[in-house]
């Protein structure tokens, strides 16, 4: 059986990214190219050259999970964008704020937020733990599931566009 080229893995990953749910402003932003080219990638009306893919391919290998507080434990969930992503960093810099204080304000911000994430193929909204959770958050803290930890599943690396500008 021959092997597939860097431009058939590179066009499979922007496929199934679509399978999986992710909008084509989304696809585009992680494999670093325009949103014209991953909807052309998408229809089959344009491949992409092979430089053009062996960058996609880098790019699309990053874990995009992050660590959320439930109300059951620590799950790794994939944010449906970049605006999620940050809500959840936000979101875990606020219980350590809270855990270093002692009072659980700084969680205040958070009522009635929900954070987007994409699971076996649809978006699902998650509610974030907020003031009122604190009988969640102080359990959860005695478990030990709240301490100081990357947010980041895979751990801290660069996005493709700051690695660029360097």
């Amino acid at each position: 059986m021959a092997s597939r080229s860097f431009k058939q893995l590179a066009e499979q990953r922007i496929k199934t990214l679509e399978e999986r749910g992710f909008s084509q402003y989304e696809i585009a932003r992680r494999a670093g190219i325009s949103r014209g080219h991953v909807y052309n990638v998408l229809r089959g009306r344009a491949g992409l050259s092979q430089s053009t893919a062996s960058e996609v391919l880098k790019n699309l290998n990053r874990d995009y999970r992050v660590h959320l507080a439930r109300e059951y434990g620590i799950v790794a969930v994939e944010p449906a964008n970049l605006r999620q992503y940050s809500l959840v960093g936000k979101h875990w810099n606020a219980i350590q704020r809270a855990r270093e204080s002692g009072d659980w304000e700084p969680l205040r911000e958070f009522r009635r937020k929900h954070v987007y994430i994409i699971d076996k193929g649809k978006r699902q909204k998650l509610k974030l733990l907020d003031d009122r959770d604190s009988d969640v958050l102080k359990r959860l803290e005695e478990f030990g599931q709240l301490d100081p930890q990357e947010v980041t599943w895979g751990g801290s690396q660069p996005s493709p566009k700051a690695t660029e500008k360097q």
